[in-house]
């Protein structure tokens, strides 16, 4: 009670009040999974963010065919692949800001174990986006793009380039809120 203000906090105003919180943290390198207990913002069609287009059409996969088929391509992985992907998902779950580099030559499976890995993520209903040098590449990954596209890269480089990516966008919200760039 306020005065004589009686202030009801919805749930969708108490989400949308996190969410702010957790962009603001963002731009510092923080995220609101750091302090133990603050509830982390619930991402549902009915709260401010999925008026984000970028959001909600990454919102679109079948949850459960991706749990489904991401559990059975997890045992089509040999051991390094799954080393690698375990290694991946817990960052992913424990909202790690990691770096991992995936090497290896032609057709040793590094599609497959970045598209198993997309999958996983996004069966649990979070964001992960799919980011290749090449249309070509782009092709072989669910959801793909190149990475001039997802990033706004100028096609034309010089010292001073940067992308361009306005701060309070639809991507930079995508980008804020995504578990998984591959």
């Amino acid at each position: 009670n306020t005065g004589n203000m009686t202030l009801e906090l919805t749930d969708n105003i108490r989400n949308r009040a996190l969410y702010h919180l957790q962009s603001i943290l963002s731009k510092y390198g923080r995220n609101l999974s750091e302090f133990p207990n603050m509830p982390i913002p619930i991402i549902s069609s009915n709260n401010e963010q999925n008026t984000n287009r970028l959001i909600r059409e990454e919102q679109q996969y079948e949850i459960e065919e991706l749990a489904k088929s991401t559990e059975d391509n997890f045992f089509r992985l040999n051991i390094d692949q799954q080393a690698a992907f375990k290694k991946i998902i817990t960052a992913v779950e424990n909202n790690t800001s990691d770096i991992f580099f995936v090497d290896g030559p032609g057709g040793t499976g590094k599609t497959f174990l970045y598209n198993t890995l997309l999958g996983k993520v996004r069966s649990n209903g979070d964001i992960a986006l799919a980011v290749a040098s090449s249309g070509i590449a782009a092709l072989l990954l669910p959801g793909g793009q190149t990475a001039h596209s997802c990033f706004k890269i100028p096609i034309n480089i010089h010292e001073d380039s940067t992308c361009s990516i306005k701060h309070n966008s639809d991507l930079a919200s995508l980008l804020q809120i995504a578990k998984l760039i591959i």
